[in-house]
């Protein structure tokens, strides 16, 4: 006995359907697509911005610790910096602004003089200064005692004008912004820690 073996054509019943079933059928299925792949989108997005906030955040707290460490860093090397500094100042600077003293007066001297060559000077300076003042400027020039001056000072005069030379309020200016300087540095330390 033979059996025969029939198979169902699905295609073929699709095709029986009327028109407006079949339109109806397709919207439906588009819209199912559209809806699909708007909340798979949606999902995507909403993941994607998860992770980039939290890379961002990560990024941002990278960025404070660093900046903290960096802070904490600069507190530390001007802490271990201050002695010397302040030893230099206190010390070194002195002996460094006696020494170059003179030539500076030289200096100032020379640049009046090249400006008006025919111009008549006058260099006070203190009375332990005079000797040394006089010597390195020359016989050219008048040196004359001023008790008011002191250490590395000195003033200079002429017809029109004059200028003065203090060292000694210079070195006190540094000495006082090193002060400041390392004073502020301390303050940031503080608030860092």
């Amino acid at each position: 006995m033979r059996a025969a073996l029939r198979l169902e054509d699905f295609a073929a019943a699709d095709r029986g359907l009327d028109p407006v079933r079949e339109a109806a059928i397709a919207r439906a299925r588009s819209e199912a697509r559209a809806e699909g792949y708007a909340a798979g989108l949606a999902a995507g997005l909403a993941q994607g911005d998860d992770e980039e906030r939290a890379a961002i955040a990560a990024l941002v707290e990278s960025a404070q610790d660093l900046q903290l460490s960096s802070l904490a860093a600069r507190a530390e090397g001007a802490a271990m910096l201050r002695p010397l500094v302040e030893a230099l100042a206190r010390v070194a600077a002195p002996y460094a602004a006696a020494a170059a003293f003179p030539a500076a007066l030289a200096e100032a001297v020379a640049a009046r003089t090249a400006a008006a060559p025919d111009a008549r000077i006058v260099a006070f300076a203190s009375p332990a200064a005079t000797a040394g003042v006089a010597e390195r400027l020359g016989a050219g020039l008048e040196v004359r005692a001023d008790p008011a001056l002191t250490g590395a000072q000195a003033r200079l005069e002429w017809i029109d004008g004059g200028a003065e030379l203090d060292v000694e309020g210079c070195l006190a200016a540094a000495r006082d912004a090193v002060d400041r300087f390392f004073g502020e540095a301390e303050g940031r330390a503080r608030n860092v820690e």
